[in-house]
């Protein structure tokens, strides 16, 4: 089952026939209230975005819908893609929430690729007020609409009121987070490096290849999000829930993941070289060929964690509380007596089997 869901077309249909026998309107604070959710977030489940699993049950069970699957869209696209986006525009135009629905916007982004030739111009994002999208796209292409718009132009192509466009400072885009964290956010690409997120709602973001190095993510919630190849070299992680987040190839070297939960979460591949573990929740995780080189393990909990063909020179590994039924396969850097203390506590060394025997060979 998906982190996140957006509601199908039919599915809009049924929540709007439902909501009206209530008397609400489409962002009503009875209805968010009964959520509970922000209006902001109440918005763009009806602009067809992705949102929380546990929001969407609870704006279908608030107008008595119980069957939440018939209004989902489990396999529908959303009209924009996973590309990396490194630069975002501000773009604001006339009306509100109340009178535009999924379809405008998809028109919307439809005449942008148009007028720039750019058929990766997608919507990010809406926010509330005079309606401001985020656009993602290439920075020539962001840079041609931010040039239609301060020529006077744009309005005359695009045939509606542009009120504002302008590319994105980090200081705006970090305000723009704190502002919808109750949302699901795509900031893939994005330079985040040395902001304060401390206690953010980021659960189930797209962050690929973000830019979040010495940033303070402490007490934030970033399960399930996508962190593939993302740089959190030495970033504040403490107490940060981490379960399921995909990490494969992230950079964590010098992180504080002190206390962080990491439990199902895929580190494989990944730099958590010199990083703090220290009463890090490691249960199940995937940590596969990654480099804990001078890492801190102390109480940290690696029960049926995979380390197969991870380095862990000069890590502290046997200071790890909980290890029972933790593979370990092939990996470097963990000497015959801490080997002996690990096997004693449930760990798990097993040597690779001859090549003959290999298509049988399995890893927990």
């Amino acid at each position: 089952m998906p982190a996140t869901i957006r509601a199908s077309s039919e599915g809009l249909r049924l929540i709007d026939k439902a909501r009206r026998v209530k008397g609400w309107a489409k962002r009503d604070k009875v209805w968010a209230d009964l959520v509970p959710t922000s209006l902001s977030t109440l918005g763009r489940f009806w602009l067809g975005f992705n949102v929380q699993q546990e929001t969407f049950q609870g704006i279908c069970n608030a107008v008595g819908i119980e069957d939440w699957q018939s209004i989902a869209d489990f396999d529908g696209t959303r009209y924009f893609s996973k590309k990396i986006y490194t630069e975002r525009l501000s773009f604001a135009i006339q009306g509100s929430i109340e009178k535009i629905d999924k379809h405008r916007l998809e028109s919307i982004s439809a005449l942008l690729q148009q007028i720039t030739g750019d058929t990766e111009i997608v919507i990010l994002d809406v926010e509330e007020g005079s309606i401001k999208l985020t656009l993602g796209g290439s920075p020539e292409s962001l840079r041609r609409i931010e040039t239609l718009y301060n020529s006077g132009k744009l309005t005359e192509v695009l045939g509606i009121s542009v009120l504002d466009v302008h590319i994105l400072e980090k200081n705006e885009l970090i305000q723009s987070i704190k502002n919808n964290s109750d949302s699901v956010l795509t900031l893939s690409g994005a330079n985040l490096s040395g902001v304060d997120l401390n206690g953010t709602n980021l659960s189930g973001s797209d962050l690929i290849m973000s830019d979040l190095s010495g940033s303070d993510l402490s007490g934030s919630d970033l399960s399930g999000a996508d962190l593939r190849w993302a740089d959190l070299n030495g970033a504040n992680l403490r107490e940060t829930n981490l379960c399921g987040a995909d990490l494969g190839g992230a950079d964590l070297s010098e992180a504080d993941l002190r206390g962080a939960n990491l439990s199902e979460a895929d580190l494989r591949g990944g730099d958590i070289s010199r990083a703090n573990l220290s009463r890090a929740n490691l249960s199940w995780t995937i940590l596969r060929n990654a480099f804990f080189i001078g890492a801190n393990f102390r109480r940290a909990n690696l029960s049926q964690a995979n380390l197969s063909g991870a380095n862990l020179s000069e890590a502290n590994i046997d200071e790890a509380d909980v290890v029972r039924n933790a593979v370990f396969i092939s990996v470097e850097g963990v000497s015959v007596q801490v080997k002996r203390s690990l096997q004693k506590r449930g760990a798990i060394f097993n040597d690779p089997p001859p090549p003959e025997e290999r298509g049988l060979y399995r890893v927990s």
